[in-house]
């Protein structure tokens, strides 16, 4: 996978609101998003929007990921309406990202 080398500096998207993971000890409520090849032998990072600003909200068209008032849905909505599992089938990735 991935070393810290090959992440420093870069810009990241991040699935976050997730229910907590202990990673290395650490809680984590996020994870990076990366794209594997079918086999899982080559791991890239997914490409950040060319417009997207440190910090920013990235959605996908098409996707309600809102709960109320537009807001993001909490970490214990995001697992019960299988947010990812529905759109997961629609994330493809090209030699460009």
């Amino acid at each position: 996978y991935m070393s810290a080398e090959d992440m420093e500096g870069r810009l990241v998207l991040v699935l976050c609101n997730l229910k907590e993971r202990k990673l290395a000890g650490f809680p984590s409520h996020g994870m990076v998003l990366c794209a594997s090849s079918e086999d899982h032998s080559q791991v890239k990072l997914v490409s950040v929007p060319v417009e997207a600003k440190i910090g920013e909200r990235v959605t996908v068209p098409g996707f309600d990921f809102e709960g109320e008032e537009g807001q993001p849905y909490a970490e214990n909505k995001v697992g019960k309406k299988k947010v990812f599992e529905q759109i997961a089938p629609f994330l493809k990735s090209s030699e460009y990202g």
